[in-house]
């Protein structure tokens, strides 16, 4: 029968198919049906049809046997495997029959679909396609009989979807009944009811199968809900990643691993694309994505910036419209994120409060290798969420365009976003090929346009990523050779570090090398003098690179070698492999010899660089001593009996009235010297066995020059000691202004004379070691420096009128001789040099001079990472003399404390002083810059410790706890001394040394609270008056206390202390003088320690503003969780945060109350107790939306907090407003009484002038009383905006909050009650001697009927009278009245 139907169904034979399918019974489908699907599944769909068409609607039976095919069909679909094609035929077919069935027919379909889901029976998903229509027709239905229920068709369709939702889902189905519900038409309550089950089917749902899922997911959430989709997502892959973490840990363990993170990672990159091509179709969902990145950005910014929500943001970023917002989200949350880090770590409240901080440094890089399975379309987004980063937090200019140097580990929270961006990129760069050219380019672009701005964290980047991957770089070599077009036009510091961050590519291509000394050669000879230092610096990099091994080329100064020679050399493999770097450094030094007749700027250039050429490519040390000596020998009197014996007049250049310095001639004469030191060590250190025929020859050759330049040193120097003043023309009777020509050249000559003593002191001490006749050398030179700078000083501070020089100039000693030197004096003990350091130890001058100019070094590196001379920029050697000078400080200061007498000066800053200075400002620059090496440091800086100690071993928090307990006790000598010279200033100096060191020690650690109850114990054991010293010592104790455990009651003991000092602003109320930290007294206590006390108490309201941001956040992002720990946790969070701020009244309370003097303090009080309203009022909003969001309750805590604010803060925060307004009023009447004092002592002819000049001193008096008051007005407006705020709180909770709050009183006016009863007295007693007046008048008049003249001026005075009683009703007169009385 089947075949018939067939047949007739494609012959069109509707007739013969109503008699065959007529014959057919409603029971027998299912069997024809079934053996058609084994026999032929392709005609399966033209017998359904057959079936259909010879099924009359009008027919019971027909509709019975319709019915039939469906449920068969349907049937078969779930059971069977029919080809896709086919199904797909079928399912068309009948989506159009399904409008013909009957109500009771589609009942039974749709309950058939609700059967199979609860049966978990398979399907492939195709019968599933059927239900939206089937649902459509129901809901047309005006009335669904099914059993024993009657309903309309709507309901019945609800009843449906509610049995379907209701019932549990196999993984199989989610996919299928997804796509379902998209297609069926559903409430907004059905919508999400649907939606959040599919969410959380998430987690049954298999790896694999996750984005089909999250597919129709977000193809429903079309719909509405988009934040329930979204946030679903998110949170479940969050949490796969969480445990794919966890499983990876524990692969060792019991557990099987369920998936791999390879597979999770394609699984993410699939779903990452799926949600942003959704987004790319529906904006709105874009838009929810980025609200609910801000939402949870309130909470804890961590949070968000989880791997998979960084990766699925750059890749929404991509679309334009979201690209700015996206970026600027993740620009804020790093740095938020570091500023939470950072909070925590500072405070132990916030500490306690908040759980650990998430590592956000490590989140974002873990997205970055994560990127590496195939997220293409997230690489892009990495690229620039680094250059985003370093962009926005990189290094700002400083003071005049200057970039400001920070060496060591990034401390703030800008600093390590910004490095963050570079770990970004650099990691980038490693893990994708991709985009490497980009990220040199955009580097190099920054690098080149950037002219304003510094460009140092690029810089280092370039470094980095040459250093990862320097022959892949070699592909990019057309953009380096791009950037060297603009180097010329660049700053010298950028310049020099572009060249710097190349050399390693230069050594490696000569094309790029060749490139590099085109342009170098161009801008020596280029207009600007910034270009020619780059070519100079260019020049000097390549020599110390380019290290020659062999024998240099003869006729080196005479020949000139092309760099096409070079490329030949290089490439046709010769048998002189080291020829080559011999003839690029001959052809750079015959470049550098053109650098001597350029200004001074390029000579100084030339002569600081030298010395490092030399240091490190020796076998140029003949060409540069050669050269060197040339130059010198310009200025160099030649004749021994001629004095002085420089010439100084050829060093300068006059243009008119002006006068430059041509010369750097001290400069010069250091670079000879130094480079004489350093070959003579080199020849001395080199050996026969070691040399050549040709080194022999060399080195023979180089004997010979250093000799003859040893001999110009001797004449050089005995003529320079021998030389007077008078001989330079610079004694005492000379011109140093600055306003003329004169001046100026006496002050340069001035300048390059002491730079000539200060290179020849080196250089004989150095040349000589420890011999006698090299310390007498050294005292004369000395005695002739110290007569000369006496001489400009004396100038610098005696002039009258027009400019004058300024200060003595910057030493030329180097680091590394002022550290041999202070070691000598100060430590060597060994009996060969004991006569000459004897000599050099008896001139105080020459001692105090050297330790003076150790602090000038060190305070240089402290600034800029770097000093002036040589080996001043090595940062390795830097860090050892740094050590050595510590431990001579160390070791000076220590010998000074045991005997006085030998660190006083009778003028100028005692020795022993310099010396804690310059250990202070060491330890400041390795703890900042040198962060790792601390303990290495402390181990070397004692003076104690023994050379042959492991140092290595010793922990860190060991050394300096250590090395504080030492500082300890010598800040207690110094306060328990009884001499009256002992320098407090030293007790400063040792305090902040104790407050930098503790920065290295565990604030949770028992070494730390030792520290704090150090300081606790002095400050309140001793009496301080010193406003430095309290300063130094009550910073330390809150810094300490607030890291070490929550200590917000300090605060109120000192509120309370400074209050008994000053006294209460109600003179008639007695303060108990009893202080609880003697160190606050009434020299202290303001502006001193008021001050400090207002600081940290705004900080405190800072931490305590965040934390109730940090609720209000938690509570919009868990508003739908019912989670039991959550609301735990944060009802602990509002109990502290109103436990704070009720500790934070009682501080202000005290502070208030104080009798605080006029100015900063007044105006600085003012400002916190605004802030302290403003917290009141963001906790009182956070109640607010606590219960417009039903989802807690007011704590009671909170009620007493709010009483605590209105019976002790705000009753006598109006006191203090009228204690404000009175002083600064009695402040203006003591101005105007000065003024008019000062008008009556000047000449009646001058009377007017006297009258307009103090009514300007008045205004002006009046001006800055107005702008001390105006942070009045914004507390009055801060407390009645707590009480709105309060007042309808009350309303939403049913509490009344406002029964211990009195109302504040309008700002328009304030009636005084003392003063309105004077007034009315007043009034009383003048109506009284009106009526007595008037009684008398009336009986005189009836004696005398005629007028009497005489009674007139009572009359006339009875107006006035009126008049001023009227004036004091309405307050203008309040003020005196006040006083008065």
């Amino acid at each position: 029968m089947a075949s018939k139907i067939v047949s007739l169904a494609r012959d069109g034979n509707v007739a013969g198919l109503v008699q065959q399918v007529g014959a057919l019974k409603p029971e027998q489908v299912p069997d024809i049906l079934r053996k058609q699907a084994s026999r032929n599944a392709s005609d399966l769909t033209v017998l359904i049809q057959g079936i259909f068409q010879g099924s009359p609607v009008s027919d019971a039976t027909s509709l019975q046997r319709r019915l039939q095919v469906f449920i068969h069909t349907i049937k078969l679909l779930q059971s069977t495997e029919i080809l896709n094609k086919v199904a797909t035929e079928m399912v068309g077919f009948l989506m159009f029959e399904t409008n013909n069935l009957s109500a009771s027919g589609l009942a039974e379909l749709a309950n058939l679909f609700i059967d199979t889901v609860k049966n978990k029976e398979p399907t492939n998903g195709k019968a599933y396609e059927l239900l939206p229509n089937i649902l459509a027709g129901l809901a047309t239905k005006e009335t669904v009989v099914y059993g024993n229920n009657t309903m309309t068709g709507a309901e019945y369709k609800n009843h449906i979807l509610n049995s379907l939702c209701s019932c549990r889902w196999e993984s199989h189905c989610i996919i299928h009944l997804a796509a379902v519900v998209k297609d069926v038409p559903l409430t907004p309550e059905q919508l999400q009811f649907f939606m959040a089950k599919i969410v959380r089917l998430l987690k049954s749902t298999d790896l694999q199968e996750l984005p089909p899922v999250v597919y129709q997911l977000l193809s429903l959430s079309v719909k509405g809900h988009r934040k329930v989709v979204l946030e679903g997502i998110m949170n479940h892959m969050n949490e796969q990643d969480r445990q794919c973490k966890q499983q990876n840990k524990d692969q060792d363990g019991e557990g099987l691993v369920s998936f791999t993170p390879e597979t999770l990672r394609h699984v993410e990159g699939t779903i990452i694309l799926h949600m942003r091509y959704s987004i790319m179709k529906d904006m709105e969902l874009g838009r929810e994505f980025v609200k609910l990145l801000k939402a949870g950005q309130q909470s804890d910014a961590a949070k968000v910036l989880s791997p998979f929500n960084v990766a699925l943001a750059l890749s929404i970023a991509h679309i334009r419209r979201f690209e700015e917002p996206i970026y600027d989200f993740l620009k804020t949350t790093v740095l938020k994120s570091f500023k939470d880090a950072d909070r925590q770590s500072n405070s132990k409240w916030i500490a306690e409060l908040v759980p650990q901080v998430s590592d956000v440094t490590g989140m974002i890089l873990e997205t970055v290798q994560n990127s590496s399975h195939g997220w293409d379309h997230v690489t892009e987004g990495m690229v620039q969420l680094g250059f985003t980063l370093m962009d926005a937090f990189g290094p700002k200019p400083g003071p005049f365009g200057k970039t400001v140097e920070t060496g060591g580990q990034p401390s703030t929270p800008s600093q390590k976003s910004c490095d963050l961006g570079a770990h970004i990129l650099l990691d980038t760069f490693k893990v994708h090929e991709m985009v490497r050219s980009e990220v040199l380019e955009q580097i190099l672009n920054r690098v080149v346009t950037k002219t304003n701005a510094p460009v140092t964290h690029y810089l280092d980047l370039l470094s980095k990523v040459i250093a990862s991957a320097p022959q892949v770089l070699l592909d990019s070599l057309p953009k380096l050779k791009e950037a060297f077009d603009f180097l010329a036009y660049l700053p010298l510091s950028s310049a020099e570090g572009l060249m710097k961050s190349v050399q390693p590519l230069i050594k490696l291509n000569v094309s790029l090398k060749d490139s590099l000394m085109l342009v170098l050669r161009k801008a020596m000879f280029a207009r600007q003098g910034d270009s020619r230092k780059i070519a100079v610096s260019g020049y000097l990099q390549i020599l110390k690179h380019f290290q020659v091994y062999g024998s240099l080329p003869a006729s080196q100064s005479s020949q000139s070698f092309g760099s096409n020679q070079i490329q030949v050399d290089i490439h046709t493999k010769s048998h002189q492999p080291n020829n080559y770097e011999a003839i690029v450094c001959m052809e750079i030094l015959a470049n550098l010899r053109r650098c001597f007749t350029q200004d001074a700027d390029v000579r100084l250039t030339l002569y600081q660089g030298l010395y490092d050429v030399l240091c490190r490519n020796s076998k140029l040390k003949d060409s540069i001593l050669n050269m060197l000596t040339t130059q010198l020998r310009k200025y160099y009197e030649m004749d021994d009996d001629v004095t002085p014996p420089v010439k100084l007049e050829p060093c300068i250049i006059a243009q008119g009235e002006q006068v430059f310095l041509a010369e750097p001639l001290a400069h010069l004469l250091q670079s000879v010297c130094q480079c004489m030191l350093r070959t003579r060590k080199i020849l001395d250190e080199s050996t026969d066995d070691e040399m050549d025929d040709e080194d022999e020859e060399e080195e023979e050759m180089a004997r010979h020059v250093l000799e003859q330049l040893e001999k110009m040193m001797e004449s050089l120097t005995r003529r320079m000691i021998k030389s007077e003043m008078e001989d330079f023309e610079l004694d005492k009777s000379a011109d140093f202004s600055l306003g003329n020509s004169v001046g100026v050249k006496n002050n340069i000559f001035a300048i390059l004379v002491l730079g000539l003593y200060d290179v020849l002191i080196e250089y004989n001490f150095a040349n000589s070691k420890f011999s006698v006749e090299s310390g007498e050398q050294v005292i004369q030179l000395f005695s002739n420096y110290h007569t000369l700078s006496e001489i400009l000083r004396d100038k610098a501070g005696g002039g009258k009128k027009g400019k004058t020089a300024t200060k003595v100039p910057s030493s030329l000693l180097s680091i590394k001789f002022v550290t041999m030197v202070m070691r000598a004096l100060f430590c060597d003990e060994m009996p060969e040099h004991q006569q000459c350091l004897a000599m050099l130890r008896e001139q105080d001058n020459f001692v105090h001079h050297l330790v003076s100019v150790a602090v000038q070094k060190v305070q240089q590196v402290n600034s800029s990472g770097h000093c002036d001379g040589p080996e001043g920029r090595n940062k390795e050697k830097i860090y050892g003399y740094c050590c050595s000078l510590a431990r001579v400080f160390l070791q000076k200061y220590t010998a000074d404390l045991v005997n006085p007498e030998q660190g006083k000066r009778e003028k100028g800053k005692a020795l022993s002083s310099l010396c804690l200075e310059g250990l202070t400002i060491v330890i400041t620059i390795i703890c900042g810059r040198y962060p790792h090496k601390v303990a290495l440091f402390l181990h070397a800086a004692n003076p104690d410790a023994e050379e042959d100690d492991d140092a290595d071993r010793t922990n860190t928090e060991d050394a300096v706890h250590l090395h504080i307990k030492k500082f300890q006790r010598m800040v207690i000598d110094m306060l328990t001394a009884d001499e009256e010279d002992t320098s407090l200033k030293d007790a400063v100096f040792l305090c902040t040394i104790i407050s930098t060191l503790m920065k290295h020690l565990d604030s949770h650690g028992a070494q730390f609270a030792q520290v704090l109850s150090w300081v606790t114990r002095v400050c309140k054991e001793q009496n301080i008056e010193d406003t430095n010293l309290t300063k130094a010592l009550i910073n330390l104790l809150f810094s300490a206390s607030f890291q070490a455990k929550d200590n917000i009651v300090l605060l109120r003991e000192i509120a309370r202390d400074i209050h008994s000092s000053v006294g209460d602003i109600d003179q008639d109320v007695e303060v108990e003088n009893q202080t609880s930290y003697s160190i606050v007294n009434h020299k202290t206590a303001t502006p001193t320690i008021l001050l400090l006390l207002l600081g940290q108490a705004d900080k405190a309201m800072e931490e305590t503003e965040w934390m109730i941001a940090r609720m209000k956040g938690e509570l919009g992002s868990n508003s739908d969780n019912d989670d039991v720990v959550g609301s735990t946790q944060m009802e602990d969070e509002e109990k502290a945060v109103c436990s704070h701020l009720g500790t934070l009244v009682n501080v202000f309370q005290e502070v208030i109350q104080s009798a605080i003097p006029a100015g900063a303090c007044i105006d600085a009080s003012l400002k916190v107790v605004t802030r302290l309203y403003n917290a009141l009022t963001l906790l009182t909003k956070y109640y607010l939306a606590l219960y417009t969001q039903q989802a807690g309750h007011m704590s009671s805590r909170f009620e007493k907090l709010v009483k605590l604010f209105g019976s002790n803060l705000t009753r006598h925060a109006y006191s203090m407003i009228t204690y404000v307004q009175t002083i600064q009023s009695e402040k203006l009447s003591r101005m105007a009484a000065g003024n008019s004092k000062g008008g009556k002592a000047k000449d009646k002819k001058k009377h007017n002038d006297t009258h307009v000049g103090g009514a300007s001193s008045s205004d002006a008096g009046a001006r800055i009383v107005m702008k001390e008051s105006r942070s009045i007005p914004n507390l009055i407006f801060a407390i009645e905006q707590t009480e709105k705020f309060l007042i309808g709180l009350s309303k939403k909770s049913k509490v009344d909050l406002m029964q211990h709050v009195k109302l504040s009183t309008s700002r328009d006016f304030r009636i005084n009650a003392n003063v309105l009863q004077a007034a009315l007295d007043e009034q009383e007693i003048s109506s009284d001697e009106d009526e007595v007046s008037v009684v008398e008048n009336d009986e005189d008049d009836q004696e005398n009927q005629e007028p009497n003249e005489s009674q007139e001026p009572p009359a006339e005075s009875q107006e006035p009278l009126s008049k001023k009683s009227k004036t004091s009703k309405l307050g203008s007169k309040r003020g005196k009245k006040t006083a008065a009385k």
